[in-house]
């Protein structure tokens, strides 16, 4: 995989750097371009601003950056502006890129513990991963999460049986309607009963009073 720079920082004019496949360790004294290297592939997949203005050479109107047959140019636009042509252009990291799981780009000095390790042969890359990717709080904060859905849950099915609750109250009230319903029917029709006997009996005591009155006449 070959990497071609050209006024990229402190590397004017055209470098070429290969690289191998894994992890490659590159060493060189302070001010040799480590740097710029690194700066240069950040650009491939980023348009920030101040990124591409302090990576373009200094005393450069325009720059590139290739990897794999991508290319990306760098033009200025003004003294503290600098543009990437393309300006949203990702091929470098489509499905078919050698490069497209790349998610960090590090920087080490050589008193970099990483750095010594894998001098030794005794880096773990999977170990590293995990502590630049903040692995370990991300656990934290998915097991808190998964705490508070637990809670959640436990409202929810507090909430179910509460309206369960509530509608086996509703059932018992409609049924407690309907008993007063058929007591107010029966009432009424005992009043009915009452009024007609009181009818009755009233009609049979107003003839009595007429004979009585008849034979004191008489």
């Amino acid at each position: 995989m070959k990497l071609v720079l050209k006024n990229i920082g402190g590397l004017k004019d055209k470098h070429e750097f290969e690289f191998k496949k894994g992890i490659n360790r590159i060493t060189a004294p302070n001010a040799a371009g480590k740097t710029s290297l690194v700066r240069g592939i950040q650009c491939l997949i980023s348009s920030d601003a101040a990124l591409l203005a302090k990576t373009l050479n200094i005393d450069s109107n325009s720059g590139y950056i290739k990897l794999d047959g991508y290319v990306r140019n760098l033009e200025r636009i003004s003294n503290s502006k600098v543009e990437a042509v393309p300006i949203e252009d990702y091929t470098f990291i489509d499905k078919n890129s050698n490069w497209r799981h790349a998610d960090k780009i590090v920087f080490f000095t050589p008193e970099s513990l990483v750095v010594e390790e894998i001098g030794q042969d005794i880096f773990r890359v999977g170990r590293y991963i995990e502590k630049i990717s903040d692995a370990e709080l991300l656990r934290g904060d998915i097991y808190r999460k998964e705490q508070r859905l637990l809670e959640k849950k436990s409202e929810l099915n507090q909430y179910i049986n509460n309206l369960k609750s509530a509608q086996e109250l509703e059932g018992e009230i409609d049924n407690f309607k309907g008993e007063l319903e058929k007591l107010i029917e029966e009432e009424h029709k005992l009043e009915k009963e009452v009024d007609e006997e009181s009818g009755s009996e009233l009609t049979v005591i107003g003839g009595d009073l007429d004979n009585i009155k008849r034979e004191i006449r008489d």
